[in-house]
């Protein structure tokens, strides 16, 4: 490169005489040289003059600092900087210096040998255009010391060979993207035309490059493009739809003129669209209205026996079926046992709540609810044998779902502990259902067609009043009552109050419950059945329990909430 700026320079010391020389420019009359030094002015930008004086002797202008290296200001063709005259060594022959002269340009901060090396770099950098990158691990100060005494020594036009610099890379990035063109199939240079004798080149110049004729119409290169294909197919499939559209407005608007009809806006779009939403929630509520309603206006014409035999049967059924269930049930291993490390009475009542809280989680699946209302609720207008069970099972209500369970859970794993599994499941299943049939009855007597029962508190009842007559001899202990008074709670004197407050509740004209949609007639049955089974566990399974001692008269207390 810097043997081209040395070709550059004599040609114009040979063809222009010194005087034509002005401060900081160059003018030329030969039309090839000017040609040849064209690539170089769109590259240079300096603030001030490169060349300082005519005369034999040219001197280079002070290096800028490192944020000047690059010039700002584009040159014009006839002011590219040439390497100086004087230059008597070639800028590539660098010699190492000896210890003396880099002491004297360093100073001791810096050994020869490393000293040489930065000087060398340097020089490279000078030459290649690349003293802007600098030098690794080595002082700013120190550069500048080395780039001085290398200007003063080795003269060598620096922006001339950061010209050149960039033109080279300007074209390799150019060809670069010629190769992309060509390989896309986008462009299709041809040979450049050969330069005639006159277009004669010096130095590193641009690659001529061939650009072909253009279609004036089109205003592209020649050929054929995908990319212009795709884009007139698009151009022509949106160009028919919005034809389309436009004709299907016009007709539309032809046909509201003819029958007087308004052509429907955003506003009454939006209206159609509430109105059908609300059809379909009409819908949705008529068919959730159909799971417990009966299709006519009316509830189905039955007699009494005809509402109440079917799930007398069944319920007598589940009944005698309880009963051999309580005398025949063997428990497990507990090898056997799902559970083994879990007591059995905590297991049994586990799973029994497990069940409830399933058939509560169904309710809130409305596709599940005609099933529901029509096997898990006793609904005396439209009675089903299966409810009189599946209604013991079934909570609407979480509040009464929790009250249910944790009652379950108090006395359930109690009556367990006293009797066992197997009497124990037969006392919860056979007076939830004695309770569910006494209820329908009680119902179906007095026309209340439209009432609906479900729950586990007949079964509950029974449960809890079973455990008190098992345990008549002990008393209660509840936590918020003094201890003097545990004495005088039996397990009976409880029973008593809670079917004596659902007797009480019952009565009209008196005191109102502050829940009315409680079912006291299922409590009531539930309680006496839950008698009748403990009197029975009592006689006939002989349970092996502790008996309090007739001498010293002395009850065993039980704790009701720990």
């Amino acid at each position: 490169m810097s043997a081209v700026g040395l070709t550059l320079w004599r040609t114009i010391s040979r063809e222009i005489p010194v005087s034509s020389l002005s401060l900081g420019t160059i003018s030329t009359k030969s039309s090839s040289l000017r040609r040849s030094l064209q690539p170089h002015s769109t590259w240079l930008r300096c603030s001030q003059p490169l060349l300082y004086g005519i005369g034999p002797k040219l001197r280079l202008a002070p290096f800028a600092t490192a944020s000047k290296w690059r010039a700002k200001v584009p040159l014009e063709p006839e002011q590219v900087p040439l390497l100086p005259e004087n230059a008597t060594s070639h800028p590539l022959e660098f010699k190492r210096e000896s210890p003396a002269t880099i002491k004297q340009i360093f100073g001791l901060k810096i050994d020869p040998k490393r000293g040489n090396s930065i000087l060398e770099k340097l020089q490279r950098q000078r030459v290649a255009g690349t003293i802007d990158e600098g030098i690794p691990n080595v002082d700013e100060s120190a550069l500048h010391q080395g780039l001085e005494w290398l200007r003063t020594n080795y003269p060598l036009d620096e922006d001339a060979a950061i010209i050149l610099r960039l033109e080279r890379e300007e074209a390799q990035q150019s060809q670069a993207l010629i190769d992309r063109a060509v390989e896309l199939g986008i462009y299709a240079p041809k040979d450049a035309e050969e330069p005639s004798g006159s277009q004669v080149q010096t130095g590193l110049q641009k690659p001529v490059v061939y650009i072909p004729q253009q279609d004036p119409e089109r205003n592209r290169v020649l050929g054929h493009s995908y990319i212009e294909q795709r884009r007139k197919e698009n151009m022509a499939a949106r160009e028919a739809k919005e034809a389309a559209k436009k004709a299907e407005q016009e007709a539309a608007e032809a046909e509201a003129i003819r029958t007087g009809v308004p052509i429907p806006t955003a506003e009454t779009k939006a209206l159609a669209r509430r109105e059908k939403v609300a059809e379909k929630k009409e819908m949705w509520q008529e068919y959730v209205r159909s799971a417990y309603e009966p299709k006519g206006q009316e509830w189905p014409k039955m007699t009494v026996l005809q509402r109440l035999w079917p799930s007398a049967v069944f319920t007598a059924t589940i009944f005698g079926l309880s009963v051999l269930f309580a005398i025949y049930y063997t428990p497990p291993p507990k090898k056997a046992r799902i559970w083994p490390d879990v007591p059995p009475a905590a297991a049994t009542v586990l799973v029994l709540i497990g069940m409830n809280v399933l058939v509560y989680l169904a309710w809130h699946v409305v596709p599940l609810q005609r099933g529901l209302f029509r096997y898990f609720i006793n609904v005396p207008g439209y009675p089903s044998a299966f409810a009189i069970l599946g209604n013991t099972f079934s909570h609407q209500n979480l509040g009464h779902l929790a009250t249910n369970m944790l009652v379950m859970w108090l006395f359930g794993t109690r009556l367990h502990d006293d009797i066992g599994r197997g009497p124990f499941l037969a006392t919860y299943i056979a007076c939830g259902a004695l309770s569910s049939f006494g209820s329908l009855t009680a119902h179906v007597l007095t026309s209340a067609f439209r009432t609906g029962a479900l729950g586990a508190s007949g079964g509950l009842m029974g449960v809890m009043a079973a455990w008190c007559v098992v345990n008549m001899n002990t008393t209660i202990s509840v936590w918020f009552l003094p201890d003097e008074w545990t004495k005088h709670i039996s397990t009976l004197a409880f029973l008593a109050v809670l079917i004596g407050g659902d007797f009480l509740f019952m009565r009209k004209g008196t005191l109102v419950s502050p829940h009315k949609n409680v079912d006291y007639m299922s409590h009531v049955f539930g309680a006496f059945s839950g008698i009748a089974a403990g009197v029975f566990i009592n006689k006939k399974l002989d349970l092996k329990r502790e008996k309090p001692a007739i001498k010293d008269n002395k009850k065993k207390t039980i704790a009701l909430v720990r």
